[in-house]
């Protein structure tokens, strides 16, 4: 996850000026696991830059061998 969020900011410059930081599991659930990632971008980015995070980041678990369930 760390290493995902690192590499936003050379992908998408325009929304990233720095890499967002994994600050840990917040809720551990049966069904699912949510972790806290904080980043700072202008205002009307944020739902962009929550959807392109939420991919990278299920990307870079399904690299890993991850089990990633989708919800909507």
């Amino acid at each position: 996850v760390k290493e995902a969020l690192s590499e936003l900011p050379d992908e998408y410059p325009e929304i990233f000026k720095s890499a967002p930081v994994y600050k840990g599991v917040d809720k551990l659930v049966e069904t699912h696991i949510e972790l806290m990632v904080v980043a700072t971008v202008k205002e009307e980015d944020i739902y962009n830059a929550r959807r392109i995070m939420h991919r990278e980041i299920r990307l870079s678990c399904e690299k890993a061998g991850l089990s990633v369930p989708c919800v909507f």
